[in-house]
């Protein structure tokens, strides 16, 4: 998908955010992140909410996040929920 840009003719693809809640989902995650890894469209960015889980969701999601970063791919992790839910609305009421 591009995008025109009016003001300098310029063709840009737009940001997709993908914001993902999880608690205690370990077997789900690898094919979670894989499914992303393998998309064809790059301009994204991973918000990763991790509402305290027990199981290995945290060790999974920061082996994932190191391949993400390897890629060049904005991953963003959070373990509080409410914290990650206001940052989450000043980011997209803002556009920070």
């Amino acid at each position: 998908m591009e995008v025109l840009d009016l003001s300098g003719g310029v063709k840009v693809e737009p940001l997709v955010s993908i914001i993902t809640p999880s608690y205690n989902s370990e077997k789900y995650l690898d094919a979670f992140f894989i499914s992303i890894l393998e998309q064809d469209y790059e301009n994204y960015e991973v918000i990763f909410i991790n509402d305290g889980s027990t199981d290995r969701t945290e060790n999974i999601v920061y082996k994932y996040k190191e391949k993400f970063e390897e890629r060049n791919l904005k991953m963003v992790v959070h373990f509080d929920e409410e914290e990650a839910i206001s940052k989450i609305e000043y980011y997209l009421t803002k556009g920070a």
